[in-house]
């Protein structure tokens, strides 16, 4: 029994490995994940590093000194006439270049206009709503604009009374995959799969 575990176990490996290498001699899939040291956790909620730059979905991003994703390294806002986006990686733009993001495009056709696009991949409703003191940090803002997607809102948990505190506490807490989230090397090995593996993010 435990030699057939074993043969089995080890075709599931080869299987594994010879379709990663088959979908990348092929470039059958250009999606990958998140690269490490982009992002960090804190209070139960994921941020990106201020200052980083890295890959997320193998498309170069680059990240300013207060966590927003910004054209290019060198980018600097012009003007004080700023407009906020609040969103999840539709508003990021994974795997597209900044200046075809929807933010980018504003961007590009509005200079008059400093388009601070505050989100972040993964991000659902509860996550702005315990990035609302962040938000009010960020100065004088003329509009806010929040993007929300039909993941954030349809069949999801997401959506929570938060006018009962406790009920949202206890439905938080007896989350599973919240609670592997929160240990760092499940989060860490997460991490490394997301941006290793094409069968992984598939």
């Amino acid at each position: 029994m435990k030699k057939i575990f074993i043969i089995n176990f080890v075709i599931i490996i080869f299987i594994i490995l010879f379709l990663e290498l088959f979908i990348k001699f092929f470039n059958f899939s250009a999606l990958m994940g998140i690269e490490s040291g982009l992002m960090y956790h804190k209070n139960n909620n994921h941020h990106l590093v201020p200052g980083s730059n890295g890959l997320i979905f193998n498309t170069k991003v680059y990240i300013d000194n207060n966590g927003y994703r910004i054209p290019a390294k060198s980018f600097k806002y012009t003007t004080s006439n700023n407009l906020l986006f609040i969103g999840d990686s539709t508003t990021f733009g994974n795997g597209v270049i900044e200046e075809e993001t929807f933010v980018g495009r504003l961007r590009k056709n509005f200079n008059e206009i400093n388009f601070i696009n505050t989100a972040v991949p993964g991000y659902q409703v509860k996550n702005y709503v315990q990035n609302l003191p962040i938000y009010k940090g960020i100065g004088d803002v003329e509009k806010i604009i929040y993007v929300i997607t039909l993941t954030d809102v349809f069949s999801s948990p997401n959506v929570v009374d938060l006018t009962n505190e406790k009920k949202f506490a206890v439905d938080r807490n007896s989350n599973f995959v919240i609670k592997l989230r929160e240990i760092n090397i499940i989060n860490e090995l997460n991490s490394l799969l997301r941006n290793r593996s094409y069968i992984y993010v598939y």
